[in-house]
């Protein structure tokens, strides 16, 4: 990845790395509670979570401070995607009232993951219009890695389709609680949306969105295929991953494809950041003649 280092980098982006620091202090809060009370069946969720959150966050962080912004917009863009992500994940838990932990006791928990998703959100529509991606030497026709990637992503939107395919119907005929999980059923359905979203952008040849949407959608498409792939790994026999060859032989490459697209895309397109403009001389008032 090329660093640059801006003399005089844009005001957001100094507010930005503020506001990062804060939320390195957070995860780091956040981690300890979810830490400290392990789960003896295997690793959960929220520790997967806040594993994969620290050191993209701590990575922004020192990326900003060090004057590395084209770094900085990156792994922001993927943190804010995995922490949306994880968010959603845990207000659909217990807001939805066909989930199996529907609660509304904690006000309070529910508040504070929606402005989490909110503020996600938000930031990454931000970082995504404000320094989009450097797609310049697009402007004639598109290299083969790129089409492939293209094709890649309509595939494993139509992965996740069909594996979800099953819950859809199990979630429209089944009673309230349901026996799946309503939260991952709705998160997984979002990443197909965005890498079909993605494609169609591909193929309407505005390939800003698609970069944004591919580096998006894959780092979410990774995160949730490496989520899966340790939890299910301490599940007993009948359902774990490390004895079941067929499991492992269909996520196994769509997490390594999906890894890749992330690197891909984000070393061969680069936010585009541009220092603020300085006043020329000539511009400038002349002094006042005595």
């Amino acid at each position: 990845m090329r660093h640059h280092n801006l003399a005089s980098p844009p005001r957001d982006l100094l507010w930005l790395r503020r506001l990062f620091t804060i939320f390195v202090v957070l995860g780091v809060y956040s981690a300890a509670r979810a830490w400290r009370t392990p789960d003896a069946g295997g690793p959960p969720f929220d520790m997967l979570y806040h594993l994969v959150l620290l050191p993209l966050m701590g990575g922004a962080c020192v990326a900003a401070w060090r004057g590395h912004f084209r770094t900085f917009v990156l792994l922001a863009i993927v943190d804010r995607a995995i922490s949306g992500f994880g968010a959603l994940l845990y207000f659909l838990r217990m807001a939805l009232p066909s989930s199996m932990f529907y609660s509304t006791k904690h006000p309070d928990y529910l508040a504070w993951n929606f402005l989490c998703v909110a503020l996600s959100t938000t930031l990454l529509i931000y970082l995504s219009r404000k320094y989009p991606p450097d797609v310049q030497a697009l402007s004639g026709r598109a290299p083969i890695a790129l089409r492939v990637l293209q094709g890649g992503l309509l595939l494993v939107a139509a992965a996740i389709a069909i594996d979800i395919a099953p819950e859809l119907r199990r979630h429209v005929t089944e009673e309230s609680p349901h026996g799946h999980s309503c939260s991952w059923f709705l998160a997984q359905a979002l990443v197909a949306v965005l890498l079909g979203c993605a494609f169609l952008a591909g193929v309407r040849k505005k390939w800003s969105t698609f970069v944004s949407l591919g580096l998006i959608g894959s780092t979410l498409t990774a995160f949730f295929n490496f989520t899966h792939l340790i939890m299910d790994s301490y599940q007993d026999e009948a359902y774990g991953t490390a004895y079941d060859p067929l499991y492992l032989s269909r996520n196994l490459p769509v997490f390594a494809f999906a890894l890749f697209s992330v690197v891909y895309l984000a070393r061969r397109f680069p936010p585009r950041i541009t220092a603020p403009s300085k006043p020329s001389a000539a511009g400038r008032p002349s002094p006042a003649a005595d």
